[in-house]
This record gives structure tokens, sequence and C-alpha cells, in this order.
């Protein structure tokens, strides 16, 4: 009898031990990562990025016609001014750049997006489908029209 009541008493414990498993966001790449969590309750919020760069072949073309600002324009919303002139007119003639989008996408792992980039001169100079990367962005090379 002793035997069977230490039994059930041991299963009883483990039972609830595991039961008191914390639950939380338990991926690495989210923006609420719960490092305490043992038990994923599929919480975990993300945000993505993309990056748009560009090499010194743009740039020299921004600077030669007198482009300082691009504007970009995403059909989630964002409205980002980027000043094209300070990489256009760096030191070195091999400058570059690159623009940064930023995407919240809550429990999703990835979202896309319609981007357009404009001049200050009002010229279209790039617009295309993009995607955020988790974890690690993804990225465009911004080639001129």
């Amino acid at each position: 009898m002793k035997k069977n009541l230490f039994i059930i008493l041991s299963m009883f414990m483990a039972l609830t031990m595991l039961s008191c498993a914390r639950e939380g966001c338990t991926d690495h790449d989210a923006d609420n990562y719960d490092p305490a969590a043992k038990k994923n309750d599929y919480s975990c919020q993300y945000t993505g990025y993309h990056i748009i760069w560009y090499g010194y072949e743009v740039s020299n073309f921004f600077k030669s016609h007198n482009v300082t600002y691009l504007h970009i324009t995403t059909s989630n919303g964002q409205r980002l001014t980027h000043r094209a002139a300070d990489y256009a007119f760096g030191p070195n003639k091999y400058d570059s750049g690159c623009i940064v989008l930023k995407q919240t996408m809550g429990t999703k792992h990835m979202g896309t997006d319609y981007v357009i980039i404009t001049t200050n001169l009002g010229d279209e100079v790039w617009s295309g489908y993009i995607e955020y990367g988790v974890g690690k962005p993804k990225s465009t090379e911004l080639i001129l029209r």
C-alpha cells in the first residue's frame, strides 16, 4: 500500500512540475524572445528589415544630376527621406549608400511590400516588391532605370 501511494504521489509531482513549464516566446529572432520560457505559447512578435543599397555608379549619377534626397514610399504607409548627398558627395570616390526599411509584422515571420523611390527632383528612380527578413535582412540593389 505504501509503495502504491509513493508511486501515485511521485507521478502527481512529476505531472505538476511538467505543467509548470513557463510559457512564452521561444524564438531567438523574435522581438519579445523570453530566455526563461520553456514552452512556446505562439506570442512571438517580429520586425523585418530590408536593405536597398547602391554603389558608387549610382552615387556618382546622383551627384552629377544634383540629387540630394531620395523619397521612399511603401505600400504599407512608410514615407522616408534618404540623404543621397551624404554618400554622393562623400570624400571617397567609391562611396555607396543604403536605405534600411523596417516593418513590424506581428506574429508573421515574413512580409512583402511595394516600394517607390523618387528623387527630390520628382523623378522615379526605382520601384518594385521587396521582402522583409527576420533575423537576417533581405537586400536589393538599387539599379537606375
